[in-house]
């Protein structure tokens, strides 16, 4: 989404050793995503293979993991750090100081295709925007 080097991702090392939580299913990769229906942290592969394989899981719900901690699912978007984050890591950064508590944050919204095309249609969304100089 949208955390750069230095950004927020700094505020994860620099208060935490923990690495990012791994996939339920081939626990190999890095989970990106968390299914609310199956209570699961999925991958990108592992999603694509799940929710593909028939029309009732195609319709789960899915968020995207905190752009911070990696360890928790997604409850709101900072709209100032353009960050994905969960309702600790929220909580944390935002009670820093004064500024951080007048960012507004929306609630995440969960999709339902599979993540990967989810992250090809906001690459080429973005792309899009700034070949018109909107970014």
């Amino acid at each position: 989404m949208g955390i750069e080097r230095g950004g927020l991702k700094s505020f994860r090392t620099s208060n935490w050793s923990v690495p990012p939580k791994l996939c339920d299913s081939c626990k190999l990769t890095s989970a990106a995503l968390f299914c609310r229906s199956d209570s699961a942290f999925l991958c990108i592969n592992c999603d694509s293979r799940i929710h593909s394989a028939n029309k009732l899981s195609s319709r789960h719900d899915r968020v995207w993991m905190c752009e911070v901690c990696e360890q928790a699912p997604a409850s709101v978007t900072c709209k100032a750090d353009a960050a994905a984050l969960c309702v600790t890591c929220d909580s944390d950064i935002h009670s820093a100081n004064p500024l951080a508590r007048r960012h507004e944050r929306v609630p995440v919204e969960p999709f339902y295709d599979s993540a990967e095309s989810v992250v090809k249609s906001s690459t080429a969304a973005a792309a899009a925007a700034a070949s018109f100089n909107f970014v």
